[in-house]
């Protein structure tokens, strides 16, 4: 009997810590390795209890059911942080058009080269998520996910390659929905500043058009804030059910 438990622990525990160990929020340097194996410890052992290892005989099986939870795991994680990643997609996109993105920033978390925009959005994102007990959704339905079985095989199917497929679609149309409307007051400031140069050759207004984007960059961005926060708890809304909607399609299987 102790025998079993352990085995339905390291099964357990191969999917909740390749979940940790990906997820976008988790996977940085700030958080050591030792925290997210006693976290991920944590929850398997009370979720361990209800896991069926009767099918186990043979040190492969095991071997493939673990191999099995770690792809699990890990599509999860990254099925999280394609929607993760939208803020700095849309940072990023505002950044070029400001020319921010000529300022390279090195993430020290991640280690990744980062832009002005992109980290602020990125940090905000992460606040809202956090607020709003995102984390919080996404461990219960891990460890409800425990309640039934699926073969990986799945992960090559029509239906999650579907979802995987319409997840990115959402992110792209997401971050440039975001970026969109900043983008396009840069283009009418620019529209602006070529009438003025046409009409007064002498000012050379481009010689100051860098400092004019940036400043009504930013001012756009802080107007936006009470907007932004709101497209945050969406985002994170839509986090959560395509989350959900990976768990019911194993449901239907």
């Amino acid at each position: 009997m102790e025998f079993e438990f352990f085995l339905a622990v390291v099964i357990v525990f191969s999917r909740v810590a390749s979940f940790l160990f990906f997820f976008p929020l988790l996977k940085g340097r700030n958080i050591p390795n030792s925290v997210k194996v006693v976290f991920g410890m944590a929850i398997s052992i009370p979720v361990a209890t209800g896991v069926d290892v009767s099918g186990i005989t043979t040190l492969p099986d095991l071997l493939l059911r673990v191999t099995s939870e770690v792809v699990f795991g890990l599509a999860l994680a990254k099925l999280v942080e394609i929607i993760a990643v939208i803020p700095k997609m849309a940072g990023f996109m505002i950044d070029y058009d400001l020319g921010f993105s000529q300022v390279n920033l090195i993430d020290p978390s991640y280690g990744t080269q980062n832009s002005i925009t992109a980290a602020i959005l990125d940090t905000f994102f992460v606040v809202i998520f956090l607020s709003l007990q995102g984390m919080d959704y996404l461990i219960f339905y891990l460890m409800k996910s425990f309640e039934f079985t699926a073969s990986v095989s799945i992960l090559f199917e029509k239906g999650f390659i579907d979802l995987l497929l319409g997840t990115l679609g959402f992110a792209l149309a997401s971050a440039v929905s975001i970026a969109l409307p900043i983008m396009g007051s840069i283009f009418i400031v620019n529209i602006i500043l070529a009438f003025i140069s046409k009409s007064a050759p002498q000012i050379n207004i481009f010689m100051n058009a860098f400092i004019i984007k940036i400043t009504f960059g930013i001012f756009i961005l802080a107007c936006a804030v009470p907007i932004l926060s709101t497209v945050f708890k969406n985002l994170t809304d839509e986090m959560i059910q395509q989350y959900v909607s990976f768990f019911d399609y194993l449901l239907k299987k």
